[in-house]
């Protein structure tokens, strides 16, 4: 039992100070009247348009973060959130050929090369937890564009996976998550299935148990 006790107020403080941090960089870091943001915060100053990997591992930090909440209005904001940088990376990253996203934004300055992060480095590549998170934002929201789009990137990028698996695990994670589905679920303590990866929540206005 303390163990269980020490372990909740262990986890607590991890979602307190994530919550922390994400507030710090929508009030700092956002660019004004927009979802876009500054991938640079020093001396009060924030500058420089983020890169891909800033805008993924924030929508995927805000889904992760919904995943433990306890209300309805907080998942459902932080659900909101992930959502809106999905549609920053699909509308100013996104490679026409469908073939992963670039790293750096359509409006970023004039570069020889546009690079693409495709395979996992140190963290997991940024197109990899973009199509992560967009799958659970796709059922979710139930909107046709997003599994368009998951369809195209994930059937031409799959070849890539066969061809170098030790490199792209979170890219085959994200293909096992697209074609097993996610399974959504809701109601009261929803937050404590949602430690499996697989499970997310989708609240609904009764607040009773639901599975999808």
């Amino acid at each position: 039992a303390d163990d269980r006790a020490s372990c909740e107020r262990l986890a607590d403080s991890a979602k307190h100070s994530a919550l922390h941090a994400l507030e710090f960089i929508r009030k700092h870091q956002s660019q004004e009247n927009s979802d876009r943001l500054f991938s640079v915060y020093k001396d009060g100053k924030a500058r420089l348009n983020a890169y891909l990997d800033d805008y993924a591992f924030m929508a995927m930090g805000a889904l992760n973060l919904s995943r433990f909440s306890k209300t309805i209005a907080e998942s459902t904001a932080l659900l909101g959130l992930a959502k809106r940088w999905v549609d920053v990376v699909n509308k100013h990253f996104r490679d026409p050929s469908h073939l992963g996203f670039y790293f750096t934004s359509d409006d970023h300055e004039a570069l020889l090369c546009r690079p693409h992060t495709l395979f996992d480095q140190a963290i997991p590549s940024g197109t990899a937890t973009q199509l992560h998170v967009m799958t659970v934002i796709a059922e979710n929201f139930s909107e046709e564009p997003y599994f368009v789009e998951l369809t195209e990137q994930i059937h031409k990028l799959f070849a890539l996976v066969e061809q170098a698996p030790n490199a792209m695990g979170e890219l085959a994670n994200a293909t096992l998550l697209y074609f097993i589905s996610p399974i959504l679920v809701s109601g009261h303590h929803c937050e404590q299935l949602c430690i499996n990866p697989f499970i997310f929540p989708k609240w609904t206005e009764e607040e009773t148990p639901t599975q999808k």
